[in-house]
């Protein structure tokens, strides 16, 4: 079977990127695998190529580039696949459309309910209403990463529920459970971060939805108290320098390494004393997992699938 996977873009560290990843890894040999990202984003498409996987990138500037069904139409028919998966709006729309269009099944993996974000703004009713439709309409499965994904499919898009397959996300544990002493001691000391001081951790992308402008918010409250400590935030995203101006106004920049994209996030989970998840919208974070296997207590909002993750006052603090 030939699957052909679109994505709006291989550059970031969310969720969907890493789903894509782990079950290409994970099928290949079982299937053929194509990958095409819409957008200019391809921090990762070496990886997949390395892997003998073909990637295209189809050069868009969002979902409504009217470029989408001519270049799109064109990957389809070099891959001929049996199968399109989708992830993300922007891929989501085009790729269920072209799918009932040139008669190919489609399955849509979905990472997240933005739907019920109590941050109102991350989507219009035009999103919802194409999202659902094409929900309802154009798709053959709908794999939902966690139970809180799959009611909000049912709740807010009308999809039936025979249509939908639960599959969480899940990680490979093996590096976070080694021991990693030494390149914790490393980043600290490259960080100016003394080893006796408290470290917070957060990754993810710098973007609305995952709330780092809570985050910062509670950081200087903790620090306004006399407490001390140093918050770590691992991620890029369009927010960057508006957050960073939030957190000189409230006068903690000093106490925060803004330390960008990262492939040594186990050795950060080592080194941190409390992992911190301010996301308002989730469906099953990969990086809380992390946490959790590198045995770090975890603080989230009482969201979503927070609860299928972390047990209140037992593994972490909801």
């Amino acid at each position: 079977m030939r699957i052909l996977h679109l994505i709006e873009g291989l550059g970031g560290l969310g969720g969907a990127e890493r789903r894509l990843i782990n079950d290409i890894t994970r099928l290949n040999g079982k299937f053929t695998h194509a990958v095409g990202y819409l957008y200019s984003d391809d921090h990762f498409a070496p990886l997949l190529r390395e892997r003998g996987i073909p990637v295209t990138g189809l050069g868009l500037s969002g979902p409504a580039d009217p470029r989408t069904p001519f270049r799109l139409s064109g990957l389809i028919r070099r891959v001929r696949p049996d199968l399109i998966h989708t992830q993300l709006f922007g891929a989501d729309f085009a790729g269920r459309l072209m799918g009932g269009w040139m008669s190919i099944p489609v399955c849509s993996t979905v990472q997240s309910s933005v739907y019920d974000s109590p941050e109102p703004f991350l989507v219009s009713r035009k999103q919802r209403w194409v999202d659902g439709w094409t929900a309802r309409h154009c798709v053959r499965r709908l794999v939902a990463v966690s139970r809180f994904v799959r009611t909000s499919l049912i709740r807010h898009l009308g999809v039936p529920e025979a249509k939908i397959t639960v599959i969480p996300n899940a990680i490979d544990p093996e590096p976070y459970g080694t021991d990693r002493t030494a390149q914790a001691a490393a980043l600290r000391a490259a960080h100016s971060i003394p080893d006796r001081e408290l470290l917070f951790l957060t990754v993810g992308k710098l973007n609305p939805a995952k709330g780092h402008r809570h985050l910062i918010e509670a950081f200087a409250r903790y620090l306004s108290r006399g407490r001390e400590g140093v918050l770590a935030i691992i991620g890029e995203g369009p927010c960057r320098e508006a957050l960073k101006r939030q957190a000189q106004a409230a006068g903690v920049a000093d106490r925060i390494r803004w330390l960008g994209a990262r492939s040594d996030v186990p050795d950060w989970m080592a080194a941190c004393d409390l992992f911190l998840f301010p996301s308002v919208s989730e469906g099953l974070p990969f990086v809380l997992l992390e946490a959790m296997a590198s045995a770090k207590p975890c603080v989230a909002f009482s969201i979503g699938p927070m609860g299928e993750v972390v047990e209140s006052g037992t593994t972490g603090l909801l």
